[in-house]
């Protein structure tokens, strides 16, 4: 089930929403370059983060 949450907030608000989803993981060769980014991914948006604010909630 899918719970939708609302934040008021003034001003400016951006979200990244970063995953993958595995429907065929058999295609290893489809998955796994994406799988393998995903560190250099986070580590860039940790550095985005230092340098212009925010927070970064990574998912449980």
């Amino acid at each position: 089930m899918t719970t939708r949450t609302t934040h008021a907030h003034d001003g400016d608000v951006v979200d990244f929403l970063i995953g993958m989803t595995f429907t065929r993981p058999w295609r290893v060769d489809k998955w796994l370059p994406v799988f393998a980014a995903m560190p250099r991914m986070l580590a860039e948006l940790e550095r985005a983060r230092q340098r212009l604010g925010g927070r970064l909630h990574p998912a449980a």
